[in-house]
């Protein structure tokens, strides 16, 4: 991969030189900061929707955050996820034990955010005009893939190559961008581990508002 993104790279930072380390470090400092107030929407959502306060939640999470920016898998935080949830929010174990791994076996909500942002950057960049005829599709697309994008590192990094090149983004814009993904990616599983949380925390609300719990004592995990 390293000599891949050389070689396809080497042209474009041949011609444009530091700009193109401009051209990163921007994308960095903007990708980053639209998933971290991603982040914060959802703790208001748990806020409102979950009837968890901001403060007890941000601290609950800090195992999975830890764990999210160490690892960077979605998969990876699971254990982290259903103790916080378990010990530290006060859902039922036999809820947490079906809805977490449910949602962070599917969830990757940063997708619908750092995809359409990625293309919208790159068609400015190389200044390319953005149709809905093409926007439209190509965010359709993303969202179906992301349901199928596996939970490791960098997981759906070419999992969407197909749908850029279909796009008309340049092949070596997209491999910069994923070359410098190592931050971003940080966030992005930061994203998919508080929304798997926030709705955890929300759907815990509504069962106990019906007195469902009791339904599902009869539940059990392999």
């Amino acid at each position: 991969l390293p000599v891949a993104v050389f070689a396809l790279t080497f042209p474009m930072a041949a011609d444009s030189g530091i700009t193109a380390i401009g051209v990163a470090g921007l994308f960095i400092v903007l990708i980053s900061a639209l998933l971290l107030a991603y982040i914060l929407l959802n703790y208001l959502v748990v806020h409102f929707w979950g009837a968890v306060g901001i403060r007890r939640f941000a601290v609950a999470m800090i195992p999975p955050h830890v764990m999210a920016i160490s690892t960077r898998s979605s998969m990876a935080t699971m254990p982290a996820l259903m103790d916080a949830a378990e010990h530290k929010l006060d859902v039922p174990s036999t809820l947490s034990a079906v809805v977490i791994p449910f949602f962070v076996t599917l969830f990757r909500s940063n997708r619908v955010i750092s995809s359409p942002f990625n293309f919208l950057f790159l068609s400015f960049v190389y200044q390319l005009p953005v149709e809905l005829s093409t926007f439209g599709p190509f965010l359709a697309a993303q969202i179906i893939l992301s349901f199928g994008t596996p939970g490791i590192p960098s997981g759906g990094k070419f999992v969407s190559l197909p749908l850029y090149l279909a796009a008309g983004i340049p092949l070596e814009g997209y491999i910069l961008l994923k070359a410098v993904d190592t931050i971003p990616d940080i966030f992005k599983t930061m994203v998919n581990v508080t929304e798997v949380m926030a709705v955890t925390m929300v759907v815990s609300r509504k069962f106990r508002w019906s007195g469902a719990p009791d339904q599902l004592s009869g539940l059990r995990t392999p």
